[in-house]
């Protein structure tokens, strides 16, 4: 993510990253992981209050969400330096279909940086360090899933059955 001073930007940040879709195609978000150092001082201008600043983050999933995670959602409040994490499955959702584009296509995933006080929008500090991970794992295929759920419904039958029969067995 982004270390340079913040207020040579005005008021938000914003950028794409970009993703070979032969990597990403079939696979799916399980978990994300967003670690954020920031410091409201900075010479190139600093930020009032650290709860007011935000990243905002959108994946290329099915959905196209987009997340925020403000210093207010990490605790923070004042000024000086702040660290946080937070791991989220708000965005478990399978990647976009992109099957039907040409090879070497790219897919994008949407970075923003705001500030979330209206009457002072402007942005100041710096992240020193920051990131967000996401794991990606195969979606997996429906024969699988109903094969899965046969064979839990199997066993709850199979429980029910034992729980009855030991139930009339204990009572004779």
């Amino acid at each position: 993510m982004l270390t340079a001073p913040l207020a040579i930007f005005g008021q938000q940040y914003s950028t794409d990253y970009f993703t070979p879709v032969d990597d990403i195609q079939g696979l799916q978000i399980v978990n994300t992981r967003v670690h954020l150092e920031f410091n409201t001082e900075n010479a190139s201008g600093n930020l009032p209050n650290a709860k007011d600043i935000a990243v905002q983050f959108q994946p290329p999933t099915v959905n196209l969400p987009v997340v925020t995670f403000s210093g207010g959602d990490f605790g923070w409040d004042g000024t000086g330096v702040f660290t946080g994490d937070i791991e989220t499955t708000l965005l478990n959702e399978p990647i976009l279909d992109f099957s039907a584009e040409p090879p070497g296509a790219l897919a994008l995933w949407f970075l923003r940086i705001v500030n979330l006080d209206d009457a002072n929008p402007g942005l100041g500090g710096a992240f020193t360090n920051a990131y967000i991970e996401v794991d990606l794992a195969p979606v997996p295929e429906p024969a699988s899933l109903t094969l899965l759920a046969c064979s839990t419904g199997a066993l709850l039958l199979r429980r029910r059955y034992r729980v009855a029969h030991d139930h009339t067995h204990r009572t004779r």
